[in-house]
């Protein structure tokens, strides 16, 4: 936790808010770099957000990210 110049401590976010093209996202760090709740994701699934499954692990891809919220712009 850094702290501002009054002393105040800074709250850490654990994802910076950049999406890459190039990455893979877990669904935790994906929700956290956009700023999403559980059912703003929802939401997303039901309007079209592709998730990629590997067994029990669920996977966002940059591209499909980035895909998305270029789809539902302005309407989101």
């Amino acid at each position: 936790m850094n702290i501002r110049t009054n002393g105040a401590p800074v709250p850490r976010r654990d994802f910076p808010g950049v999406i890459s093209i190039h990455e893979i996202y877990t669904l935790r760090e994906a929700k956290g770099r956009l700023g999403w709740s559980e059912s703003a994701f929802r939401e997303a699934k039901r309007r079209g957000l592709v998730v990629v499954a590997s067994g029990k692990r669920r996977y966002l891809t940059g591209t499909a990210i980035l895909a998305y919220l270029q789809s539902c712009s302005p309407s989101c």
